[in-house]
């Protein structure tokens, strides 16, 4: 629709990332092997870009990441 539309500048390049591993496994959609947001905030109140600029930093384009919470 973007591109029909004509009205708009479309990325040529967009950067795919591999998988996170969190403490040595996998990040899945399942109950308590996540990040909880809410969580996090409590423990570290006014942090929340430092987790977002950790993330993203790990984040690498070629092969799966490793992110644990002793490391942020």
């Amino acid at each position: 629709m973007l591109h029909a539309s004509q009205q708009y500048i479309l990325p040529d390049n967009v950067p795919a990332n591999e998988f996170m591993n969190l403490e040595g496994d996998k990040i899945v959609n399942q109950p308590g092997w996540s990040i909880e947001m809410h969580d996090y905030l409590a423990e570290f109140p006014d942090k929340p870009d430092v987790l977002r600029y950790a993330l993203l930093t790990n984040c690498l384009k070629q092969r799966t990441s490793e992110f644990n919470m002793e490391g942020l």
